[in-house]
């Protein structure tokens, strides 16, 4: 039968994925000459799919801590900034494709210090802000 699991541990860890998968699209904007594929448009990207989490810049722990809700939940002061909200926080960063509807782009996780509360998810909107999922 095609569809039953592997029989020990060593065969599970084979079968699973932990090397990126090239993500193909249905229409690419492109040329393709030799082996050499040239994008048309900058602002597409030869991408690859990486399930693997990323740490927050500096800058980035700023722009999620700047966030009213975010600022609020943690009881961060006026002065505050992402650098104390790194000190009180768990973050992560993924470069995230989803079915459908299709996103792609910066997807974050932000999570406190209890498994009680449900973690902030985070992704970029049409102005390159972050706003919750």
């Amino acid at each position: 039968m095609d569809n039953q699991a592997p029989a020990d541990a060593n065969a599970r860890k084979s079968a699973s994925l932990p090397v990126p998968k090239r993500y193909a699209t249905i229409c690419t904007l492109g040329k393709l000459s030799g082996s050499q594929f040239t994008w048309v448009s900058p602002s597409l990207t030869h991408t690859y799919m990486n399930r693997n989490p990323s740490p927050l810049s500096p800058t980035e722990w700023d722009e999620v801590a700047a966030l009213e809700v975010v600022h609020e939940s943690w009881g961060l002061g006026s002065g505050d900034a992402g650098e104390a909200l790194s000190e009180v926080a768990y973050g992560a960063k993924f470069h995230f494709f989803s079915g459908s509807p299709g996103y792609v782009g910066d997807l974050f996780i932000i999570h406190g210090d209890t498994l009680a509360a449900p973690p902030f998810i985070l992704i970029r909107n049409a102005e390159n802000r972050l706003e919750l999922a």
